[in-house]
């Protein structure tokens, strides 16, 4: 996760910082991952192991469910820069927001999203991820009662780490921001941009999609929980 997120800081490049921060997202599922693996599953830890396994399985599904929706979003809206050759380097943004100023409030709220900014659905899946890995590092304290503070579990590190590579995630994506609100369009990049409806269309249900699972993430949570339940009851 944290060279995704330090590949994508020095990238100019807004589809490759987009690839890079992908990497980031695998890198945080991989550490839900390997919490899960740092279980202990003796009996009498069963319970308790179990059910932090199903919130890190539930996490790790709804993360997977919106994170297509907003990622799949700024690939569209980058794809309409495409329509004039461009989407290749950050200046092709700049002006965004003065040539379209519905498209660049929405490829902000996309990269809000990815960064894990409230009240959105990336900062919902990002929280159950790390509250999902802060429950297996408690499960030892939760049986025996009686640990200190030196016995803390490892995998509280990884916990840290995402919030820390978030933190630094914010960077690159308000630099996108940035460009789009306070930059001037490139030299013949002026007008509104080529209509593209179908794609505008699509990038409107995955606005709607992100905003919604955001505000009102219960029904979906509820649906991934019951295949985390499916897949946990399987092991």
């Amino acid at each position: 996760m944290t060279w995704g997120n330090l590949a994508a800081l020095g990238s100019t490049n807004p589809k490759r910082m987009l690839a890079y921060s992908s990497v980031a997202h695998a890198g945080y599922m991989l550490a839900a991952i390997t919490a899960i693996g740092a279980l202990n599953w003796e009996p009498e830890h069963i319970n308790a192991s179990n059910d932090a396994a199903l919130a890190v399985v539930t996490a790790l599904i709804f993360h997977l469910v919106v994170l297509v929706c907003f990622k799949l979003g700024a690939f569209l809206v980058l794809s309409i820069l495409e329509n004039e050759k461009g989407g290749h380097t950050l200046a092709s943004l700049g002006g965004l927001a003065k040539r379209e100023p519905l498209l660049a409030a929405t490829m902000f709220i996309f990269m809000m999203s990815l960064a894990g900014v409230p009240p959105l659905s990336g900062f919902v899946s990002k929280l159950l991820v790390i509250m999902g890995i802060v429950k297996v590092a408690l499960v030892d304290v939760t049986v025996n009662g009686n640990l200190t503070f030196s016995d803390i579990h490892w995998v509280w590190y990884l916990a840290l780490l995402m919030v820390i590579n978030s933190a630094i995630s914010v960077f690159y994506y308000l630099r996108v921001g940035l460009v789009m609100f306070f930059h001037e369009p490139e030299a013949g990049r002026e007008g509104p941009l080529p209509a593209g409806r179908s794609v505008r269309f699509a990038i409107l249900a995955c606005l709607l999609t992100t905003l919604y699972f955001g505000v009102g993430a219960g029904q979906l949570i509820s649906l991934c929980e019951s295949a985390a339940n499916a897949l946990v009851g399987a092991w």
